[in-house]
């Protein structure tokens, strides 16, 4: 999946292929987490974004992503982590549930395939990160791997937005958009004024 303005999904280093589930592997902290890949849209360089006054703290503002009202959440501030300036490194995980939602983290490190019997439960997860976020745990040599429960991210990411006014929701957050049309009829539409004060 290529895109304009940041990294190809695709270019993200795999390793070898196997069989089972792909995840996405990124940095947060001195942490390492996974989302599925089959949820992620696309990898990209935080845009411009305009922050929204009244927001909840967790909405870092809203992005432009090729015409589109990108919505941008700060993952290290849903999981209780202090959040930090980005950088060059710093990435948004666009992923689709009827409109796009951006999440940050601080680095993409790779692509991984796992077999699910690999999980562990996030019972067993020490630190300061709430399980309530995770879905597991998955031990790879010296690494732990923290499974982030999209599902709940997406709920709580999907009631700030649709309190901003925000019109999709997030029950079909795993539904994939089978046409452009398709991706057309379900696009938001804002209207921005601009003025100026003396």
């Amino acid at each position: 999946m290529a895109n304009d303005t940041g990294q190809d999904v695709n270019d993200v280093s795999t390793g070898e292929e196997h069989e089972g589930e792909q995840v996405v592997i990124f940095a947060l902290g001195s942490g390492k987490f996974a989302a599925p890949m089959r949820l992620v849209q696309e990898i990209i360089r935080v845009p411009d974004t305009v922050r929204v006054p009244l927001a909840p703290n967790h909405l870092s503002g809203l992005g432009n992503l090729r015409g589109r009202v990108l919505p941008i959440f700060s993952l290290r501030h849903l999981l209780g982590m202090e959040d930090i300036v980005c950088d060059e490194s710093t990435r948004a995980l666009v992923i689709r549930v009827g409109t796009p939602l951006g999440f940050l983290v601080d680095k993409v490190h790779s692509v991984m395939t796992f077999d699910p019997s690999q999980i562990e439960p996030a019972s067993r997860v020490e630190g300061s990160i709430d399980s309530e976020w995770l879905s597991g745990m998955i031990r790879k040599d010296d690494d732990v791997i923290l499974l982030i429960d999209v599902e709940k991210l997406l709920q709580q990411a999907g009631r700030a937005w649709q309190g901003m006014g925000g019109k999709e929701g997030t029950e079909n957050f795993d539904r994939q958009d089978s046409s452009a049309d398709e991706q057309k009829t379900n696009q938001d539409e804002w209207h921005l004024g601009s003025f100026e004060v003396a």
